[in-house]
């Protein structure tokens, strides 16, 4: 028997692009399904965008609170066995669930994912270029995957998770505003196996961040990546204590990349406290040449770390 899949698709003043996201669930030929949309306390029109599909859609409103907020809404409000997650300006092809309920019949694997295309123009790159695998991947070790160095190209719109997978890890978190699909992401590889396919089946808006307003070339948005990044990586690096010395040499190289920014920004601030210890930090999870130049220059020269972010973003 096919099993039960809730989609869950959290919006906030998206009203001239949810539609096509929501048609694209609709036209899925994965019929066993339900598509649960949270409007996040929108303010434009996106409500009687939403209204427009009548009961082909259960839609939960809720004040702003946050993707992460908004997504764990539509968790506690799903029924199916599994959980397709699509953010409001992507879009599926009709195939994309049809092909990765397909790969569930392993207990074992908590989520799979499909490969994706993103829409800007002349981008002809896949998501899963830099990934070389047979076809489909069973991921026995997807803790060495996600922590891999030059990143693992799964989009949260493309995922497909067991549902008390995550029920038991507590959904997504609502204290991080960026980065919370990596947090998840990272928790789930040590549960579980991952299933990957080459197969192109998500389009992904990538011009600004999905749900939220924010500009991804924003000091804003880079500051706050880095500290979401930064809480995500710390716990993961707890978790990969018992695993192979390859995870957590990854996981601490991340680590380390990520603490590096956080001293930037501390600099950039003229925290320069702050600035040396995020520096001794990085040093201590991966002692390369690049983090000990940068631990010293933190150390010793944090203004020079400050004259250089103010030329990278002016104040």
């Amino acid at each position: 028997m096919k099993p039960y899949i809730s989609v869950v698709l959290p919006v906030f003043n998206r009203a001239h692009y949810v539609g096509r996201a929501i048609d694209s669930v609709l036209g899925q030929t994965y019929s066993n399904r339900e598509l649960i949309v949270v409007d996040d306390g929108s303010t434009d029109g996106t409500c009687d965008r939403l209204a427009s599909f009548g009961e082909r859609i259960q839609v939960i409103r809720q004040a702003n609170q946050g993707p992460s907020a908004a997504r764990n809404a539509g968790i506690r409000a799903a029924r199916g066995k599994f959980i397709a997650f699509l953010d409001s300006d992507d879009e599926w092809l009709p195939e994309k669930l049809e092909h990765q309920a397909a790969l569930t019949s392993d207990e074992r694997i908590v989520l799979s994912a499909t490969n994706w295309r993103s829409r800007e123009p002349g981008d002809s790159c896949t998501g899963f270029d830099a990934l070389a695998f047979e076809e489909p991947w069973i991921c026995d070790r997807p803790a060495e995957l996600v922590s891999r160095p030059g990143g693992h190209h799964i989009m949260l719109s493309s995922w497909l998770v067991r549902r008390d997978a995550l029920l038991a890890l507590g959904g997504f978190n609502n204290t991080l505003a960026l980065a919370e699909d990596n947090d998840l992401l990272f928790r789930l590889s040590f549960v579980g196996r991952f299933a990957l396919t080459k197969r192109i089946l998500l389009f992904r808006e990538t011009a600004l961040d999905s749900v939220k307003l924010s500009r991804p070339g924003s000091l804003k948005y880079h500051r706050e990546l880095a500290r979401s990044m930064c809480i995500a990586l710390a716990n993961a690096r707890v978790l990969a204590f018992g695993e192979s010395a390859l995870v957590q040499r990854q996981f601490g190289r991340m680590y380390a990349y990520w603490l590096r920014k956080e001293m930037e920004f501390a600099a950039l601030d003229g925290r320069n406290w702050a600035t040396r210890r995020l520096a001794l930090e990085a040093l201590v999870h991966h002692p390369d040449s690049r983090s000990a130049l940068l631990a010293c220059t933190g150390t010793v020269f944090p203004p020079l770390i400050r004259w250089r972010m103010r030329r990278k973003y002016p104040m």
